[in-house]
């Protein structure tokens, strides 16, 4: 590691979010068991009296039955409800779990570029050294060891902001003077789309909402079907005689003709047919996002690996000129130092286009709702 601090510090730890672990399950509520739906609905008790004589009041008990379909509907409806998203503590956690991988990746970023400014730092420091004894000769080139000097003076200052950002980074997520490890993280060509097995919040959401619509929906065509509407049984005594009472049972029957449930059931079809036109259009855009993201990666690792390839290319022949160079009796070290400088600024250039990559990458999971999927830090490790 470049810097020298406690403890490391494993991705896994970074992204163990305290708001995670209290916000519980993501995928909705905790299913409880759908409660026994009642045979009898409704009861009502009536009384009436005649003259305020009370051996003949009159008492009346009207019940409401259900039916096996409608107890069968309603208790999917209840299950559906207990599985409904937990939206609310999604969207809380879903912006620590952005915050966190921004942070990673500027870890990790700080930590790559540290290691190449120290080595640069010491060819800086190699060649100054070597320009000031230069600097006795007639022919010297004041310019040159100006410019070494600020470059230094540069670098030092770079290095000294990085350091901190390093520490405010570290300090904001808690884990002050821990040294982040890195030794799992993700390559360029492993940073693909994601997208083949993974339903989106939003996907979840437009699901569980199209359920409880079709729940609601056998509800209404259950209750459509029942054509048992009430039994009752009336009693009422007899003044004349107080061994004759009078005892009726009746039911009551409905066919189904009511305008106010043809209307909620139309209204119902056409919730469910926005909800589908919503998923379809959610899923045009996410298979344009991930097919935009795979050809502009393709492009961007191919392009990588020609820039490589000429580095590399560039760094063999420059190697052979340096041994050649150290074969020499009289050589100008300034020749090696400066072909030293040259590797490490091409490392720093490939560091960059990287770390945009990287950038790129995020930006493109928080588009299409995949970020937060995965909340463990599994999309850069």
């Amino acid at each position: 590691m470049s810097y020298t601090y406690g403890q490391g510090l494993a991705a896994e730890e970074f992204f163990n979010q305290p708001l995670l672990a209290a916000a519980g399950t993501l995928g909705g509520n905790p299913a409880g068991t759908a409660p026994r739906m009642p045979w009898i609905e409704r009861y009502e008790i009536r009384t009436e009296t005649r003259d305020f004589e009370p051996t003949r009041q009159e008492f009346t008990l009207r019940t409401r039955l259900s039916t096996p379909g409608l107890r069968r509907a309603q208790t999917q409806y209840y299950q559906r409800l207990n599985e409904l998203p937990d939206t609310e503590s999604f969207r809380v956690t879903c912006r620590e779990t952005e915050d966190r991988y921004a942070g990673w990746l500027e870890l990790y970023r700080i930590d790559e570029l540290n290691g190449l400014l120290n080595d640069l730092e010491v060819v800086l420091t190699d060649k100054q050294t070597v320009l000031l004894r230069l600097a006795q000769t007639l022919d010297f080139e004041w310019r040159e060891l100006i410019d070494a000097r600020t470059e230094l003076t540069d670098l030092t200052i770079r290095r000294s902001e990085l350091r901190r950002k390093r520490e405010l980074l570290l300090e904001r997520f808690g884990f002050s003077g821990r040294t982040p490890s890195f030794d799992d993280f993700r390559e360029p060509d492993e940073l693909t789309s994601g997208r083949e097995s993974i339903a989106t919040a939003d996907e979840r959401e437009i699901e569980a909402e199209l359920a409880l619509v079709a729940g609601e929906l056998a509800i209404e065509e259950a209750e459509r079907k029942r054509y048992f509407r009430y039994a009752q049984a009336r009693y009422q005594g007899d003044d004349r005689d107080p061994f004759r009472e009078e005892f009726a049972l009746s039911v009551g029957f409905q066919l189904p003709n009511s305008g106010g449930q043809k209307i909620k059931q139309r209204e119902l079809e056409l919730d469910r047919l926005e909800l589908e036109r919503e998923r379809e259009l959610n899923r045009l855009v996410s298979d344009r996002l991930q097919t935009g993201w795979n050809d502009y990666l393709r492009q961007e690792l191919q392009l990588i690996q020609e820039q490589n390839d000429a580095y590399a290319t560039e760094a063999e022949e420059l190697a052979t000129i340096s041994a050649n160079l150290s074969a020499a009796l009289s050589v100008n070290p300034l020749l090696l130092l400066r072909i030293r400088e040259r590797n490490l600024r091409n490392r720093q250039r490939l560091l960059d286009r990287r770390a945009d990559l990287y950038d790129d990458y995020l930006d493109y999971l928080e588009d299409a709702a995949l970020l937060c999927e995965r909340p463990d830090g599994s999309w850069l490790r």
